[in-house]
């Protein structure tokens, strides 16, 4: 479940920033703060303070929103694909 959500913030940042920013994919690591969670869970960069242009979008109010209601999105759409089956029920 982790890697489909993680899959979907992708697929939402890719709709919302469209090649403004680079892909740089999704991949697994045993990060200390994702090991051993009961439910799914991901990591997300955004981008990196050492790039002078993220860093600059970074700085924006209306980017951090585009990103918060990218990541928002994923969680919709993650929350209605796995609980659209119990609601049949």
């Amino acid at each position: 479940e982790s890697e489909d959500f993680a899959a979907l913030i992708q697929k939402q940042f890719k709709k919302t920033f469209k090649n403004k920013t680079k892909d740089r994919g999704v991949k697994q690591a045993g990060f200390h703060v994702l090991v051993g969670a009961t439910m799914p869970n991901v990591l997300i960069e955004v981008g990196f303070l050492s790039n002078k242009q993220e860093a600059y979008n970074l700085s924006k109010a209306y980017y951090r929103r585009q990103i918060s209601e990218s990541i928002f999105q994923a969680i919709v759409d993650f929350k209605i694909k796995y609980e659209k089956p119990i609601l049949k029920k």
